[in-house]
């Protein structure tokens, strides 16, 4: 009966004192994200597919191992990054699951509890994280990884959603020369300004417009004065005529 007596005695000291370290476990974890490098749903394939190495930590705010995973992880984040394990190619974020979005991190991730680390490489998935949620084990995994997996000395290109190397996005391409046939060669004209393409004529085929001859056009004058001078003779001599055989008789 006296076990019983101090059992219902500490039993509520043992329940505050729980109670007490998730609020401490809760907080500390908040302080933490406020440092961590997160990535939304949209952004975690092509932060994948940019590195050789990824280490994604899905976890969620109402979940006790979560609040106590997530200062640790905010440590190992701060270690790759003094190590500039980045320029190795190795990338690691945080992906918030909460209930809003537990589904999406279930059925696109197959995440069935929390914390999950899941590890990737050259953008396809590897395994799931196997050792303990602490700091060396964690930093020793990842420094084998990015020992085990160099980063590519030829990236492969990447692309954007016309298809477009990001190489060559937003370059000029310089006006190309096009040499113009004989049979295609007329007058030389000033090109405009946002003309694609520049026409360059052999220096033997160029014939400027004020070069252009002027004598057909003085020739079709000739023509017609001749004609209307033979028109104007041919009329008088006819009067002249008539004038004359009515003198005559």
């Amino acid at each position: 009966m006296n076990y019983w007596a101090i059992l219902v005695f500490f039993l509520p000291i043992y329940a505050r004192l729980s109670h007490e370290e998730k609020i401490r476990l809760r907080r500390a974890s908040e302080l933490a994200d406020k440092s961590i490098q997160f990535k939304e749903f949209h952004e975690i394939k092509s932060a994948i597919e940019d590195a050789t190495t990824a280490l994604v930590f899905f976890g969620a705010n109402w979940c006790h191992n979560t609040h106590r995973f997530t200062p640790k992880y905010l440590e190992v984040q701060q270690r790759v990054n003094k190590a500039k394990l980045q320029e190795k190619g190795f990338t690691t974020f945080k992906i918030e699951c909460a209930v809003d979005h537990e589904q999406f991190c279930i059925s696109r991730y197959h995440i069935d509890g929390f914390p999950t680390l899941l590890t990737f490489v050259n953008g396809e998935l590897k395994e799931e994280y196997p050792h303990e949620d602490e700091v060396e084990p964690l930093m020793n995994y990842i420094e084998n990884l990015v020992k085990e997996n160099p980063k590519s000395a030829n990236p492969k290109p990447k692309f954007d959603s016309n298809h477009e190397p990001a190489e060559q996005k937003g370059k000029v391409e310089e006006p190309k020369q096009v040499e113009v046939p004989k049979s295609h060669a007329k007058i030389v004209y000033e090109e405009e300004e946002d003309a694609e393409d520049e026409i360059i004529l052999s220096p033997a085929l160029e014939v400027k417009a004020d070069e252009v001859s002027v004598w057909p056009y003085v020739l079709v004058v000739g023509v017609v004065v001749g004609g209307l001078f033979a028109y104007i003779s041919r009329s008088k001599r006819g009067k002249y005529r008539q004038v004359s055989r009515v003198l005559d008789d």
